[in-house]
C-alpha cells in the first residue's frame, strides 16, 4: 500500500512538470477587448469581366486598298494624328494626270476667252454666226474645267481617306490588321484606347 502511494506522487509530479513544459513553450494569445459598434456596410459582388477604357474606337475602312502602314500597339497618340493609312502611290499617279487635266483646260479656256473677245470687238467685220460658235467654245471650255476640277476634288477627298486618324487622344490597343494586308470597306483596321477612366467590359457574375 506505500509503495502505490508513492507511485502515485510521482506519478503526479511528472505530470506537474509535463502542464508546467507545455505552458512555458506554448504561452497565452494575447486578447484584445474592444467595443462593439454598429456600421453600414456597402454591398459587394463578385464579377469578372475584361477592364478596357471607357473611350474606345473601331477605326474602319471608308474606302478599300492595302494597307501601307499601322502604328504599333501601345503607341500614344493625339487627336487627329494619323494611326494607319492605305497605299496610295496608284492615286499619286491619278493626281498628277488630274493636275495636268486642269492645267490644260485652265489654257484652253483663257485662249478661247480671248478669241471670244477679239471676235466680238471686230465688230462688222464677222458675222453673228462666227461669233456665236466662237462663244460656244468658250463655254464648253468652262465645262471641262469644271469637271476637271470636280474630279480632282473627289480624288482629293479619297485620298484623305486613306488616312486612318483617332478621334481622340489615347493609345493604340489592338492592331487588327498589318501592313500589306487588304482592307475592304467598313473592315476595322485598329483600336484606340482613350486617356480616361476604366470600366469592366463583358462582366459576368
Amino acid at each position: 500500500m506505500k509503495q502505490l502511494s508513492v507511485s502515485l506522487m510521482f506519478g503526479a509530479c511528472v505530470l506537474a512538470s509535463a502542464s508546467a513544459l507545455a505552458v512555458a513553450q506554448n504561452p497565452a494569445a494575447p486578447v484584445r477587448v474592444a467595443s462593439a459598434e454598429l456600421r453600414r456596410l456597402s454591398p459587394t459582388v463578385s464579377v469578372s469581366g475584361q477592364v478596357q477604357s471607357q473611350s474606345t474606337a473601331d477605326l474602319a475602312a471608308s474606302v478599300e486598298g492595302n494597307l501601307a502602314w499601322v502604328a504599333d500597339v501601345g503607341t500614344p497618340v493625339k487627336a487627329g494624328q494619323v494611326v494607319a493609312k492605305l497605299d496610295t502611290a496608284q492615286l499619286a499617279l491619278q493626281r498628277a494626270e488630274l493636275a495636268a487635266r486642269v492645267t490644260r483646260a485652265q489654257i484652253t479656256l483663257k485662249q478661247a476667252q480671248r478669241e471670244y473677245e477679239r471676235l466680238k470687238g471686230a465688230g462688222d467685220a464677222i458675222t453673228r454666226e462666227q461669233l456665236d460658235i466662237q462663244e460656244n467654245v468658250r463655254d464648253l471650255a468652262v465645262s471641262d474645267l469644271e469637271i476637271a476640277k470636280a474630279t480632282q476634288h473627289e480624288l482629293e477627298e479619297k485620298l484623305s481617306r486613306m488616312e486612318f486618324r483617332a478621334p481622340f487622344a489615347g493609345v493604340v490597343v489592338e492592331r487588327v490588321k498589318r501592313a500589306g494586308e487588304y482592307a475592304a470597306i467598313g473592315d476595322v483596321v485598329a483600336r484606340l484606347g482613350g486617356n480616361g477612366g476604366l470600366e469592366i467590359g463583358r462582366a459576368h457574375v
